[in-house]
């Protein structure tokens, strides 16, 4: 017996400018979770005024904006849903980054 069929399945927004690393990250998820994705931050913010999410997970370096700045506006308007930050960039920029 699969306990997850009787666990409601997690909502994840996926946000990343980079197609590749969008369709991956989708894919890798969507055997355990109902994932969106988003290709900006601006696609990202009305996907987030129209559905629940519990988790955002997005790109650091974005059109438009950063992913710090889209999670601290979620934190502030979603309180309960996670956020976690992913770079491509080097250690410098992800230690920035997590300072924020």
């Amino acid at each position: 017996m699969d306990l997850r069929s009787y666990l409601p399945r997690g909502r994840v927004l996926v946000v990343d400018d980079n197609e590749s690393v969008r369709v991956t990250t989708c894919a890798i998820l969507e055997d355990d979770f109902d994932v969106k994705a988003a290709t900006s931050i601006a696609a990202a913010r009305t996907l987030l005024l129209a559905e629940e999410f519990d988790l955002v997970l997005t790109d650091h370096n974005m059109p438009g904006g950063s992913g710090i700045d889209l999670l601290a506006s979620v934190e502030k308007s979603h309180p309960f849903v996670s956020g976690i930050l992913m770079t491509g960039q080097p250690r410098t920029t992800a230690r920035t980054a997590s300072a924020a």
